[in-house]
């Protein structure tokens, strides 16, 4: 993956991935761990443990501006890294709850006891919302290191929505809270069906933000059992398109309107 204008930036970037992997790999594990069933009242605790834990992370990520933001006692998580004046900002929307395992009979590994196995991750969230996660950070982080910037290209938010499943409702409310935190002159979408059908025209339309196409998709090998599973090299994948996106939306497009950066 290079470009015409940064011969052997892709190069850069794949490296980058591959040499802080194993780090974020450790991160999303341990994460996994955290049941955080948002639409269970009796793990309201646990969805608190998992915003607390993303948090952190991005503190350690290196994210200059954290907030934990409690709608109706549900904890979101809200991450700002701005820019150099002038250069757009990008909003990166996920959540980090986790459904009501389905099928726990036909699992081969519990969903909160991630287990890696023949280049697989099996874990509940793996491949949706928490992968993608931490992909995004596996991203930024390579972005830097690729490029030896001490902040990102374009202005970057992050909002991790804690009742983002099963559906993106709990996002109007957000909207609606804090409209000068989620502004942005780009949106994308790090969601998994159906939630991503739901968010990303909302975040578009509601920010008169252009979208930008989902990154590449993350993948699973078939195989025996129900686990949710994602295949390492996808996450990878997924974060070095990230670091070419962060890099690439710096570029600013005619017309594009700057907003600025939160305070």
């Amino acid at each position: 993956m290079t470009d015409d204008h940064h011969p052997g930036a892709g190069a850069a970037k794949a490296q980058a991935v591959k040499a802080l992997a194993e780090t974020f790999l450790a991160d999303l594990r341990d994460w996994t761990t955290i049941p955080a069933i948002s639409a269970d009242p009796a793990h309201r605790t646990d969805v608190t443990r998992s915003a607390d834990a993303l948090a952190l992370r991005l503190d350690r990520d290196g994210w200059p501006r954290i907030r934990r933001w409690d709608l109706r006692g549900v904890p979101s998580v809200y991450a700002e890294w701005p820019a150099d004046p002038g250069a757009p900002t990008l909003l990166l929307y996920t959540h980090h709850d986790v459904p009501a395992p389905a099928a726990l009979a036909d699992w081969r590994f519990p969903p909160f006891e991630p287990t890696v196995r023949e280049g697989q991750l099996h874990g509940l969230g793996v491949r949706g919302g928490r992968g993608r996660t931490a992909a995004l950070r596996l991203g930024v982080r390579a972005h830097l290191a690729a490029t030896g910037r001490r902040a990102p290209e374009v202005g970057l938010r992050l909002l991790a929505d804690g009742a983002g499943l099963p559906s993106a409702a709990s996002l109007y409310e957000l909207l609606g809270e804090y409209p000068a935190e989620l502004a942005a002159d780009l949106v994308l979408c790090g969601a998994a069906e159906p939630v991503r059908a739901q968010a990303a025209p909302l975040l578009s339309t509601a920010l008169g933000a252009r979208p930008l196409p989902a990154l590449p998709p993350l993948t699973a090998r078939p195989g025996p059992g129900a686990d949710e599973r994602v295949d390492l090299a996808s996450l990878h994948g997924h974060a070095e398109a990230l670091a070419t996106l962060v890099r690439t939306a710096g570029a600013r497009a005619p017309g594009l309107t700057d907003r600025g950066s939160a305070a």
